[in-house]
Parts: C-alpha cells; sequence; structure tokens
C-alpha cells in the first residue's frame, strides 16, 4: 500500500477493498509501520515495542481470521 518513500501504490478506494474485504479473510498480514498507521487511522508514530504490541492488537481486530474461519466463510 505504502513505498519505501511513502509513496501510495494503491488508491483510496483500493485500500479501503483491501481492508474490508480481503484482510478480514486472511490467515496472516505483513503491514510495513506506515501501512499499520494507515489501516488504523492514526497519525501516531510507532516508536516503542509497546506501541507496536498495540497495534497488533488493534490489527488483529481488522482480521486475519484463523485458518478454520476462513475455511467456514468459504464453504
Amino acid at each position: 500500500m505504502i513505498g519505501k518513500m511513502d509513496s501510495a501504490l494503491l488508491k483510496d478506494d483500493a485500500i479501503e477493498t483491501l481492508k474490508t474485504k480481503l484482510i478480514p479473510l486472511a490467515t496472516i498480514i505483513t503491514p510495513n509501520m506506515p501501512e499499520v498507521a494507515l489501516l488504523l487511522e492514526t497519525n501516531q508514530q510507532l516508536t516503542t515495542v509497546e506501541d507496536l504490541k498495540l497495534a497488533a492488537v488493534e490489527l488483529q481486530k481488522l482480521g486475519p481470521m484463523s485458518k478454520e474461519a476462513v475455511w467456514k466463510v468459504l464453504l
């Protein structure tokens, strides 16, 4: 979603679709730091281990689902 020099790689509607449709079906997500801030809609810098832990908890609320939950949705 966001490149090395903070350049946008997706349009806003694509980011919203990723957030609402794809991430909830994912088993794992690996956003970089700027992407985490974008997904969580925060301008807060993630600089400490505690910041990262809290961000991980909030990202979990967006998805990703367990493998078993994904199969239930697909079947």
